[in-house]
């Protein structure tokens, strides 16, 4: 069976023209003018597609800079968006112009389910746009006294909406370098932010309550957990997932 090739925006446009002249019923006209349209899209779609492929590969991994301090020292770092705009050369800033990418970023906070969404939506200089989204839970009762409850919102915006535009680029950050805390008092070090809300992330996925891992630690909060602890937990939810859907026959 022969597949007719499809209709380029020109083709589609000179036959609306001709329709025009010819003076063809409204109802093919406008059969016409749709055709276009989905052209246009498709073609717009295409072009985000491949100039995103173009740019993850000219996107380098980038390191984590913001490093985070406590009373027992370094807790951990991570990578600012401001920062990942400005690392390389050219810089990412500079990358996303060049393949034609914009973007702007959304949030919202629920606090009667007690979490935070974030949107980055991501637009191409061709029409066409994506939206990708990072939800991030939070515990009230997890806020610290020192801390307002505006900045402890803000945080876990600003986390949601990092992990939200570097999905939607496909944008890596370089691993903590576990060798700073060589020398230090692991015990006394908390987790990060980013292992609580994998944590939470898990506890969703398994099924299991945080109030079994505030009896099992003696801790009220998950962000009490030490660093140690955290590590035990975050380990021990994903054996537990990972058995749980193994194919029993295997």
């Amino acid at each position: 069976m022969e597949i007719l090739p499809a209709l380029q925006d020109n083709q589609v446009a000179l036959l609306i023209s001709q329709a025009i002249d010819k003076n063809v019923p409204v109802e093919a006209l406008e059969k016409l003018l749709l055709m276009r349209e989905k052209l246009k899209a498709e073609e717009a779609r295409e072009s985000f597609y491949s100039s995103m492929s173009e740019f993850q590969g000219e996107c380098p991994i980038i390191p984590k800079s913001k490093k985070v301090y406590g009373q027992s020292g370094f807790l951990y770092a991570y990578a600012p968006v401001e920062y990942i705009l400005s690392y390389g050369d050219p810089c990412i800033k500079e990358l996303l112009k060049k393949h034609g990418f914009s973007y702007s970023m959304k949030s919202y906070v629920n606090f009667k389910e007690k979490y935070v969404e974030a949107l980055c939506v991501v637009r191409h200089i061709r029409g066409h746009e994506e939206s990708t989204s990072y939800p991030a839970s939070f515990e009230l009762e997890e806020k610290t006294r020192a801390m307002t409850m505006s900045k402890y919102i803000t945080g876990i915006q600003t986390y949601a909406a990092r992990y939200a535009f570097k999905n939607a680029f496909g944008i890596i950050t370089g691993e903590v370098d576990h060798d700073n805390y060589v020398g230090r008092n692991v015990k006394e070090t908390l987790v990060t932010e980013e292992e609580v809300m994998s944590i939470k992330e898990l506890l969703d996925k398994s099924g299991f309550e945080k109030e079994g891992i505030y009896k099992e630690f003696k801790v009220q909060g998950l962000h009490e957990l030490t660093l140690k602890q955290g590590s035990k937990v975050i380990d021990a939810l994903k054996r537990y997932i990972e058995a749980q859907h193994r194919d029993p026959l295997t």
